[in-house]
């Protein structure tokens, strides 16, 4: 039997909520009869007057309604919609499914479209027509079989906007495969794979046919982030870091097409095996392939957006990238010419001069390094990278609340690691350096801007460097007074000399004694309190 869907536009208004309905809802969904006494109390006390002449009439009492601005208000307009589906379930409505596999969905409810399926059945709609009707009558919501409306939305070209729109339905498929709408596609159209190895199929809906369109740029600007290497083949699956290009290209060696990208590691210890990449890759794919940080815990494999700071696929930016691809070649209809297209527009974008950083040059920000709050330490951080060896270098710089040098801690490494994971480095290094001298009252600073916020926020999990974020994250929350804050790059000097001497030192070395090479900085801060 087919099925309908039908959509409702039902008038969702603050001020039409029936109260003896809101108590009823209450009630049933099982809170506390005193609770339900003190909210409807809050609800019904309400009065206004009006305003009319320089006269003020009233008080008015109304009968219905929930205040406009009440941080309650939202709560229980959502709690007074589970009245509809509950009246959904009490029919025993069925619903209806794409296909043999797929989830059965009754109802959708947003912000002010309704969506209903059922059986296209005479005795199914009218069921739902009475279900309609009965919480109509019952909430005071009523259904606007009239309202239609369009409008702009300040996007300069629609056909651009539409494309993006699309690839956000798509990614959500590889992002979120759990979702109602990701279940229900996957079980009619890639049961057996993922979206981006779906095929299009045969009399495919107009809906999938739009989706699907969006599959090869998303397989152009995505990428694997490797945590365990146990889902990504090392032939057929982009996982490399190098902007241009993420694939292996050396030919795939007869007898190892199955080899996956977990194999590539030593077994038992998170580093990657130095000499067995050797008998298989080229030069550039053993430099990006060591360049890759391996996890202490083992976390799955993440499919990210390569073309975002923290791997997720946002609208805007999405539009952006499709917009300018377009603006410069009208003419990118297939998968190879969206490679090209994507390729040529990045080698552009990193030719263009940014108009933030052209402002930071004319007018640069001089910065002092401040004494911490008193009964704190300040611990600064910073790393730097040195392409000609191959190497990089992490440094910590720890004063007291006086300024006075305390200790610092300098290491390098082999690689050469993305700038950010380098400062990622360089802060976790520096908080677990003074967790284990048992420091507390410490004020992390580094003058990596993106960093800070980063380590603020509560959105890593999809980052590239996720597990860095949430290893500092977690030593920081174990310390006690442990903050971390943002220094102009003047006030990071002495870190930053530091790291940028590390090939000179043993590495791990701590001196409690000022290096030779911070004596010059520390002598011109020491200028600077006697000025």
């Amino acid at each position: 039997m087919g099925g309908v869907v039908l959509k409702v536009d039902i008038s969702k208004a603050y001020d039409k909520v029936d109260w003896r309905y809101l108590k009823c809802i209450l009630i049933n969904m099982g809170f506390n009869t005193g609770w339900v006494h003190l909210i409807m109390k809050c609800v019904t006390s309400v009065r206004y007057s009006i305003l009319l002449n320089d006269q003020s009439i009233g008080p008015v009492t109304p009968h219905r309604g929930l205040r406009q601005g009440d941080p309650l208000s939202p709560y229980l307009f959502i709690l007074c919609a589970e009245g509809l589906s509950a009246l959904i379930r009490k029919a025993e409505a069925h619903g209806y499914k794409v296909c043999r596999g797929a989830p059965i969905v009754s109802h959708l409810l947003f912000a002010d479209d309704s969506f209903f399926f059922f059986r296209s059945a005479t005795e199914d709609a009218s069921v739902m027509r009475n279900i309609l009707h009965t919480y109509q009558e019952a909430s005071g919501q009523a259904i606007n079989f009239g309202k239609s409306e369009k409008g702009g939305l300040g996007f300069r070209d629609l056909y651009g906007f539409n494309l993006a729109i699309l690839r956000r339905q798509g990614w959500s498929f590889i992002a979120s495969p759990d979702t109602l709408t990701s279940r229900i596609f996957k079980a009619r159209y890639f049961p057996q794979g993922d979206f981006l190895t779906a095929q299009l199929g045969h009399n495919p809906s107009f809906v999938w046919k739009s989706i699907w369109s969006s599959q090869s740029l998303l397989k152009i600007g995505s990428r694997w982030k490797i945590g365990d290497g146990t889902k990504v083949n090392t032939w057929n699956d982009p996982w490399l870091r190098e902007a241009n290009n993420f694939w292996i290209q050396t030919p795939m060696i007869a007898g190892m097409e199955s080899l996956m990208v977990a194999e590539l590691m030593i077994r038992g210890c998170k580093k990657w095996d130095a000499e067995l990449p050797n008998e298989r890759f080229n030069a550039r794919e053993m430099c990006e392939i060591l360049k890759i940080p391996l996890q202490e815990t083992p976390v799955a494999d993440t499919r990210i957006w390569h073309y975002s700071k923290n791997g997720r696929y946002i609208v805007k930016s999405r539009y952006w990238v499709v917009s300018e691809i377009m603006f410069a070649n009208m003419e990118v209809t297939t998968p190879e010419a969206w490679k090209q297209a994507l390729y040529d527009w990045l080698q552009a974008k990193e030719r263009r001069p940014l108009l933030n950083q052209t402002v930071q040059r004319a007018g640069p920000i001089c910065k002092r390094w401040h004494k911490p709050p008193p009964h704190f330490l300040k611990c600064n951080t910073d790393a730097a990278i040195f392409t000609d060896n191959n190497t990089f270098g992490l440094s910590s710089v720890l004063r007291d609340e006086n300024g006075e040098f305390m200790a610092c801690r300098v290491q390098h490494g082999p690689g050469n690691p993305m700038v950010k994971e380098c400062e990622f480095l360089a802060l976790l290094n520096a908080i677990t350096w003074i967790k284990e001298m048992n420091m507390t009252n410490v004020i992390f600073e580094l003058d990596a801007k993106t960093i800070v916020d980063v380590i603020k926020s509560s959105d890593h999990d999809t980052m590239e460097f996720g597990f860095l974020v949430h290893q500092c994250k977690h030593l920081i929350n174990q310390g006690t007074s442990f903050s971390v804050q943002f220094a102009y790059r003047q006030a990071n000097a002495l870190a930053d000399t530091l790291a940028k001497a590390a090939h000179f030192y043993a590495s791990p070395s701590i001196y409690f004694e000022s290096p030779s090479c911070l004596i010059e900085h520390l002598d011109d801060y020491c200028n600077f309190l006697h000025d």
